[in-house]
């Protein structure tokens, strides 16, 4: 049996636009998110894909502003395959790259995967 492919992150691409809405309509039930009373387009935000191979196997958008960077949503297609943790460790390479100094995010106490 064969190792799966690893994990590469790149940024999303402008015809991929279409992909990133279906999937946060699919996950979040809109493309719209909430986070400390600001509502987002999580689709028009810079947004990072996990690939294996050919095929996108997660999602990450997240927002700047001066140097602070909130991951607003993350999307992982497998669990326990180490695409969020690539996502996330993507996100905060940008983050450094844009000169952000801190990395936050918010979850609800329900979701132990997220607090793992």
């Amino acid at each position: 049996m064969d190792a799966p492919a690893p994990i590469r992150i790149r940024a999303a691409k402008t015809d991929e636009i279409p992909w990133i809405e279906r999937l946060l309509t699919q996950a979040w039930g809109s493309t719209t998110v909430v986070s400390r009373g600001t509502a987002h387009d999580a689709s028009r935000l810079p947004a990072l894909l996990a690939l294996q191979g050919d095929q996108i196997v997660g999602l990450a958008t997240f927002r700047c502003d001066g140097s602070e960077c909130e991951l607003v949503t993350l999307d992982a297609l497998g669990r326990r395959q180490g695409i969020g943790s690539a996502l996330l460790a993507g996100v905060r390479a940008e983050a450094v790259r844009r000169g952000c100094r801190r990395l936050w995010l918010i979850t609800t106490n329900d979701n132990l995967d997220a607090s793992r």
